[in-house]
């Protein structure tokens, strides 16, 4: 099991030349701590009396989550005939799958021969 914080922030922003969304900035953030899973392997190597070096290879996945990001420059988005602005009539949808990757290595000593 891993257990982890999750921070993404999404800052969409389309320039006042684009035929479709011109000058839009759309900009959202979201934070989540969330449970996963993890799996690994790892290795170590003794190579003298009292030393050892090690190897370790992790990985997690704490599934995915989505959140919305408003348009945040409302003279930009106003959206055709019902004058809403995007942020109330539709947001930029992020999708985040939160996967890591760990790899580590190491140098150990033994400080006694028990």
């Amino acid at each position: 099991m891993a257990v982890g914080r999750i921070k993404s922030s999404t800052n969409v922003v389309f320039g006042t030349t684009e035929f479709i969304l011109n000058g839009y900035n759309l900009a959202g953030s979201d934070t989540r701590t969330r449970a996963g899973w993890v799996i690994g392997a790892g290795i170590e190597w003794a190579t003298g009396s009292n030393w050892s070096i090690k190897a370790e290879y992790l990985h997690l996945d704490f599934g995915s989550f989505d959140y919305l990001s408003p348009c945040t420059n409302v003279a930009y988005c106003k959206s055709g005939n019902s004058g809403q602005a995007v942020g109330e009539a539709g947001s930029w949808s992020t999708s985040v799958r939160a996967r890591e990757d760990v790899v580590r290595v190491g140098v150990n000593y033994r400080f006694s021969n028990l």
